[in-house]
Order: C-alpha cells, then sequence, then structure tokens
C-alpha cells in the first residue's frame, strides 16, 4: 500500500463490505472528474454509526494502521472527523462523519464513478466545489483553487451553477469563487488559442 489510490482502495472497500453510505471528497474526487493530480490524502465522508465503529476498527488493524478507537468515538458522537495512517507509506485517509446538510448531501447524491483507483462513490461536483470554496479561505487556496478549475474543465462546466451560486451567496463566498470562475476562463481560453495554433492552414 504505497500510494493515497492504494490506502482509498482499500478503505472503500471496507466501507462498502459494511454497508455504509460513504462519498469520496478531496483531490481524489476533483481528479475522478477532471484532471489527476498526486496527492498523499484521501478525504471520504462516511455515515459511521456508533454501533459499528468495534466492526470498522477490526478492518484496519494496528500492526498496519494508525486508528485510535477514542477519537473515532468522539467524531461520531461530535459529527466530526478522524483519520487513518498507514505505518509503513504514511498516508493518510480523513474521515468525516456527515454533519451539516452540505456533507450529507455529498452522500445522498454521490455519484458512481470508474477512476483509476476503480468503481466508487464520489461526491458532486456541485458540493466538491462549494467545500473547496469553503477550505480555500483555511489555506492552500492555490490548491483548492486548482482543484475547482479542474473539475469545471474536466466536466465542460457540466455543473448546477445556480446551486452554487447560491450556496456561495449565503456562505460568503464570492471572493474564491469568482477567482475560480476567472481562472477556469483563462484555461479554457488558452486551450482555444492552442488548438487554433495547431490548426493545419488552409
Amino acid at each position: 500500500m504505497d500510494t493515497a489510490i492504494d490506502l482509498q482502495v482499500y478503505t472503500v472497500r471496507q466501507i462498502e463490505d459494511l454497508e455504509l453510505p460513504y462519498a469520496i471528497g478531496g483531490s481524489m474526487a476533483a481528479s475522478a472528474y477532471g484532471t489527476p493530480r498526486f496527492t498523499r490524502d484521501v478525504d471520504i465522508v462516511v455515515d459511521l454509526p456508533l454501533e459499528k465503529v468495534s466492526a470498522f476498527m477490526a478492518r484496519f488493524p494496528h500492526a498496519d494502521f494508525y486508528i485510535d478507537e477514542v477519537a473515532i468515538r468522539q467524531a461520531v458522537r461530535e459529527r466530526s472527523q478522524f483519520n487513518i495512517i498507514h505505518h509503513e507509506s504514511g498516508v493518510k485517509v480523513d474521515i468525516y462523519i456527515p454533519a451539516e446538510a452540505i456533507q450529507q448531501n455529498q452522500i445522498k447524491r454521490a455519484r458512481r464513478l470508474v477512476s483509476e483507483s476503480g468503481e466508487a462513490n464520489y461526491s458532486p461536483p456541485e458540493e466538491l466545489i462549494i467545500m473547496k470554496l469553503d477550505y480555500y479561505q483555511y489555506g492552500q487556496p492555490q490548491r483548492h483553487l486548482e482543484d475547482i478549475v479542474s473539475l469545471l474543465y474536466g466536466l465542460r462546466g457540466n455543473v448546477d451553477f445556480e446551486m452554487i451560486e447560491r450556496e456561495v451567496a449565503a456562505r460568503g463566498l464570492q471572493e474564491p469563487w469568482s477567482a475560480a470562475k476567472l481562472r477556469w476562463k483563462e484555461v479554457v481560453d488558452a486551450k482555444l488559442a492552442a488548438a487554433e495554433r495547431e490548426r493545419p492552414a488552409g
């Protein structure tokens, strides 16, 4: 288990075996819709109930993984997050217990996609964009901006802009959203200009 993809595949297999509702988010989801890029972290929203915590933990043996039962139970009760780290590779998966509506919708509206990591449930692009805009304010803004642009470009702009605009207004995210749209336009214009230059004359 050397890469984030390996850890994602393993973790999804355990989640699906336990029949837990889930959706992959973060950069792995952005890559599935847009342009793949390197990441060492996996983000998954999982509706994990307290009664399945022990069964979930049993899927990640301590010999191979850092996993903390106290932290998991606290995250489930508080609707927050916990992480699992693969000892040998240092790759990490962040598990988010759905709290607010947008996280719940990531699961409810999840899309079943086939990517280089196999078939799995992914957060819908609209919720993914909104979450990325939220994270933009708290660190690594360029990474989140690139993920949003990759999403928009990969999907050829086929997202529910009305829904995104509504959430952006409600959350006060107009500044990063404007920056993302501007950067997306620049990327599209650059691609069109490159294609025009490569077109045979005559």
